[in-house]
């Protein structure tokens, strides 16, 4: 599956409206994540399990297992070094990871992430949606 190579000192916001979370693993800047039902945060996975098809935010901030990261729930103009403007980007497979839509594939969930902007800018507001069908 191929995902959005996102390189965590690349990672910008826009909005200074951080949310602040422990990390329930090892999380980097550019990672999607979502809140456990222990309030720990862990990556966001489009055919992982139940829980883990979500998406809280991003995180804009790194740190291991126990450590605080920051994260946005929307940002209209993320910075991150990659994305292709007028490309929406979706949850991917791969764990924390953002993918095009054709990466996609059932049975996976799936939520919308993201739009590509100029400059290598993203408007980043998550939407969930159904499952992608079985053919």
């Amino acid at each position: 599956m191929s995902v959005l190579a996102l390189t965590p000192a690349n990672i910008i916001p826009s909005v200074g409206n951080f949310v602040r979370g422990t990390a329930g693993a090892t999380i980097a800047a550019g990672d999607l994540i979502y809140r456990d039902a222990n309030k720990l945060l862990q990556l966001s996975d489009a055919n992982g399990a139940v829980a883990a098809q979500n998406v809280d935010g991003i995180a804009v901030s790194s740190g291991a297992a126990g450590q605080p990261v920051n994260y946005v729930t929307d940002d209209p103009e993320l910075a991150t070094g990659a994305g292709v403007a007028g490309t929406p980007y979706f949850l991917s497979g791969t764990p924390g990871k953002m993918c095009e839509l054709a990466d996609l594939a059932a049975p996976m969930r799936m939520i919308f992430v993201a739009g590509g902007l100029l400059l290598s800018k993203l408007n980043f507001r998550p939407v969930a949606g159904g499952t992608i069908p079985t053919p």
